[in-house]
């Protein structure tokens, strides 16, 4: 007798799916998963507070804001988001939002690329608000992840070689709609096209500057 498999059972008898056992009772009760699910964080999210608040450290002037950007362009299927990243000073963390926020809606711009279509960015709202815990010099820690995982193989991969770095990295082509101004990339093309177009030639050994240079080295 052939093994039996999810395609050959139908669709709505099919109640064995590999599902957590919630879901498949929320689904059977006519719940969204999705929205119980993003209740349950919520209610997580509190019994965590009700432990006690994020430690702010005494005395921090320093935060880190991540503002999403969205990006529209007419005619155009998708969406271009950037996820800015800010170094806010605040004496707590409510005055911080509050300038993240402020800072987030300057983004707010309507113009024409180069082809002529409008574009449009708007502030979606804060991904993140992390307070900086070291003073700001030369090698203070302003942001860390905490990450687990199984083995010693994975916990390495999360480090990557010096050329896949993004300072050493070649950059790569975006394949996303065209959102420059158009004034700004006039400027760019105007300013690469007064720059010198051609470079000095090396002095070969058939060149002017070599033959004078072994004329005085013979004599």
């Amino acid at each position: 007798m052939p093994r039996a498999s999810y395609a050959m059972v139908p669709r709505k008898s099919v109640t064995f799916l590999p599902l957590s056992f919630r879901v498949h009772r929320m689904k059977t009760a006519g719940v969204r998963p999705r929205k119980a699910l993003k209740k349950a964080t919520a209610r997580r999210q509190r019994a965590a507070w009700s432990k006690g608040p994020p430690y702010i450290p005494p005395g921090a002037q320093w935060y880190l804001a991540q503002i999403v950007e969205v990006i529209e362009v007419e005619g155009a299927r998708h969406f271009v988001v950037h996820i800015n990243t800010h170094l806010v000073r605040a004496a707590n963390p409510r005055e911080a939002h509050r300038k993240a926020v402020v800072l987030g809606r300057r983004s707010r711009a309507t113009y024409l690329n180069p082809e002529g279509r409008k574009v449009r960015s708007w502030f979606a709202g804060l991904k993140e608000l992390v307070v900086v815990h070291e003073p700001l010099e030369d090698g203070a820690e302003l942001l860390y992840t905490r990450r687990v995982v199984r083995s010693k193989k994975k916990a390495v991969a999360f480090a990557r070689p010096k050329s896949h770095l993004g300072v050493f990295a070649p950059r790569r082509p975006f394949n996303g709609p065209s959102y420059m101004p158009a004034n700004i990339q006039s400027e760019l093309e105007a300013r690469f096209d007064s720059g010198p177009r051609s470079k000095r030639k090396k002095a070969g050994p058939g060149s002017g500057q070599a033959r004078s240079r072994r004329k005085q080295r013979a004599r």
